[in-house]
């Protein structure tokens, strides 16, 4: 499963049946995180490195820094790890006071 630190409207494919698509989002916690990380495995294109090795501390598993290009084909499931906080002193491995991530299911589906 692909891993994001963000979710852009770039990320959309193009979709030439109806020019429409809908994507789903839905909030879940971080146990669910890690049973489907463990289950699907992981596709990381989380591509800073401090936000990674945080996100795997916090995961219990290694999710490796991949600067790339997502596009998310319809159907495809991802994983968006939302960080929210203060700028990210440089070597982080731990959550600075006060941020936190926002972990969401997200699924870019045909609009019907």
């Amino acid at each position: 499963m692909k891993v994001l630190n963000a979710f852009s409207l770039n990320m959309l494919p193009e979709n030439k049946e109806t020019d429409r698509l809908y994507v789903e989002v839905n909030e879940v916690s971080i146990q669910r995180t890690k049973s489907v990380l463990r289950y699907k495995g992981i596709e990381s294109c989380i591509g800073h490195t401090d936000t990674a090795n945080i996100l795997s501390n916090l995961i219990g598993m290694v999710i490796p820094a991949n600067r790339v290009s997502v596009t998310l084909e319809i159907g495809e499931p991802a994983l968006v790890c939302q960080y929210s906080g203060p700028r990210l002193p440089e070597g982080s491995t731990t959550l600075p006071e006060g941020a936190q991530f926002k972990f969401m299911e997200i699924m870019v589906l045909n609009y019907v």
